[in-house]
């Protein structure tokens, strides 16, 4: 069940779509939404999806508990559905969050933005 206090959140639940091609590496789908304020310190991501897109990894953290539509390993195309945006994890409300990191390179939430472009329309910069 879903706490009353999550769907105050526009975001909540709003769907999230694969920003490149590749295959999914790993992921996460039954940590439950936390209550706003009320982080999981324990599963700092929560429910994810770990995208290999050829030479970059990308992480998309926080999901909706039960809402990840895609498998361990299965092939996925840019614009695909993946998820929805939730709660979970070390999260004190809800948002979702975009890790992207080399090939080989450790992926993990991290707070230290960095540029990525992604299917060569954008650049994405938390700093």
């Amino acid at each position: 069940m879903v706490s009353p206090d999550l769907l105050d959140y526009r975001i909540f639940g709003g769907r999230v779509y694969s920003p490149c091609e590749g295959w999914v590496d790993a992921l996460e789908n039954q940590r439950p939404d936390t209550i706003p304020g009320q982080p999981d310190l324990q599963h700092q991501p929560g429910n994810y999806v770990r995208l290999n897109c050829g030479g970059k990894m990308i992480l998309l953290a926080h999901l909706r508990q039960g809402s990840v539509v895609v498998s361990l390993g299965e092939r996925f195309f840019s614009g695909q559905l993946i998820a929805e945006v939730g709660n979970s994890g070390n999260s004190l409300e809800p948002h979702l969050h975009v890790d992207v990191a080399d090939n080989g390179m450790e992926l993990a939430i991290s707070f230290d933005g960095r540029p990525a472009l992604i299917n060569a329309l954008f650049s994405v910069n938390g700093k």
